[in-house]
């Protein structure tokens, strides 16, 4: 699954929902497409990458957003 082009079709809560799904199964696969496959190591790339990247700057979130940090964090080194 490719995070980044899965996260920007989230558009609500439901679809938000239905895309951490996705990120849970695409974990379990095993495939090793995940950089970060520990919650310690997704949360410390999810702090990275909030406080690296442009997102940081936007005042008003979206669900997209949300989904793209989470995504980004899955790959994030």
């Amino acid at each position: 699954m490719n995070m980044i082009e899965s996260a920007r079709r989230v558009t609500d809560r439901e679809s938000l929902v239905e895309f951490v799904r996705e990120m849970r199964d695409d974990l379990n696969s095993g495939d090793g497409s995940w950089e970060n496959p520990t919650l310690e190591r997704f949360l410390d790339a999810l702090a990275a990458w909030c406080s690296e990247s442009s997102a940081a700057e936007v005042v008003a979130p979206s669900w997209t957003l949300v989904a793209e940090m989470l995504g980004a964090a899955s790959l994030y080194e």
